[in-house]
């Protein structure tokens, strides 16, 4: 037996609005029989004929299906059984079969509330994405507009606490040999809009350390251990950087959230101002990603080249720390970290500079002067 038409000859269940109801929903059994559609209560019988039959879509989230006619003003009669759109005697009235397959998209459609917001939790989370992609040339723009004066005062608060520790040398037997280094180094950088100034630490490490603003401080042990002034100098270009890159500004922005960057880009720089407020209690003991280390060397070089300083002073300075970390016995260790530490590995950044350094073909250095300091 086919099943569509058998289920042609069985009722289904439906309700109806009639003229007579007065807003009441009548309940009963809807048939398809003798070329109409017949709505059966216990009371009462109607027939809306085929011809010119609307079909529509209506109720909550359109679940049900009303028929209305012309003819009969006032009557609709609808059902939530989806069957009836499948009914074989309906799809066998050529004009309306149509019209059953028109009911079938619009169910099939999403309810235009529920599409809105898709599209809007879609947007939100497009716009997440793009804002943690874009997070770095976010955060350069929001630096940018931060005055290099407001810059220069909050190193000079980080400076004050430094000084406070009382290491910091004021007549330096070094004094002289540094001098003749940043009387090379600073006129080149003198359009970077930075003022430098530069100060000896009584401290064994083998380091520099740069300061927001443009106070460099050079630790005795760097001094001490360099056999060249051009190995410092590549030290002192490589912190130079730091501060024209604006590296420390950038470090403190990218600790803060999504919200502080959404603030700032609507022009609210509070929550920014915050972050760097805070941020310069741990500046000093904040390590710079990897790829502001590289950015450092690569327009520390530049600096050097500039200066007319020959900048292989800087691989002797790095193949000197290497050699350092492994009579310390952290050379092994610093090579089996390379991929988790935020510092591009002392050999990865040799290889770099051996690199940047043949296909130099400048040779137009002059050299700084002997190294050492006046006794």
């Amino acid at each position: 037996m086919n099943t569509e038409s058998y289920r042609s000859k069985m009722p289904y269940r439906g309700s109806a609005f009639s003229p007579e109801a007065k807003g009441r929903i009548l309940a009963g059994a809807i048939e398809i029989e003798g070329g109409a559609l017949r709505f059966r209560t216990e009371h009462q019988t109607i027939a809306l004929p085929f011809s010119g039959l609307i079909v529509r879509r209506g109720g909550h989230n359109a679940e049900q299906i009303f028929f209305e006619h012309p003819n009969y003003p006032g009557w609709s009669i609808y059902s939530s059984d989806e069957a009836l759109l499948r009914d074989h005697s309906l799809r066998s009235v050529p004009e309306f079969a149509g019209h059953l397959k028109s009911a079938e998209r619009v169910k099939k459609r999403i309810p235009f509330p529920v599409l809105i917001g898709s599209l809007a939790a879609s947007f939100f989370l497009l716009a997440l994405v793009a804002l943690f992609l874009a997070r770095n040339r976010i955060i350069e723009a929001i630096v940018g507009k931060i005055p290099i004066s407001w810059e220069q005062n909050w190193g000079e608060q980080i400076y004050s606490g430094v000084k406070a520790e009382g290491k910091i040398l004021e007549n330096s037997p070094w004094e002289g040999a540094v001098s003749n280094i940043t009387s090379r180094l600073v006129p080149v950088v003198e359009k970077s809009g930075y003022t430098f100034e530069f100060h000896i630490m009584q401290d064994t490490n083998v380091n520099a350390f740069a300061i927001p603003g443009g106070h460099v401080v050079i630790l005795t042990g760097l001094l001490e251990s360099a056999d060249s002034a051009e190995e410092v100098a590549g030290v002192l270009a490589h912190e130079i950087a730091h501060v024209t890159q604006r590296h420390s500004m950038r470090n403190m922005m990218q600790s803060a959230g999504l919200v502080v960057l959404v603030q700032s880009i609507f022009g609210d720089a509070s929550g920014a101002a915050a972050v760097l407020k805070e941020g310069s209690r741990v500046l000093l003991q904040q390590k710079f990603s990897r790829n502001f280390e590289r950015e450092a060397d690569d327009v520390g070089w530049d600096y050097l080249v500039q200066a007319k300083i020959d900048p292989e002073g800087m691989i002797r300075f790095f193949e000197k720390l290497k050699k350092i970390l492994a009579e310390s016995g952290m050379g092994q260790m610093e090579s089996s970290l390379a991929l988790l530490n935020t510092h591009p590995a002392t050999q990865e950044r040799i290889d770099r500079l051996n690199a940047k350094r043949a296909a130099l073909k400048r040779a137009d250095f002059v050299p700084i002067g002997p190294w050492r300091k006046n006794e």
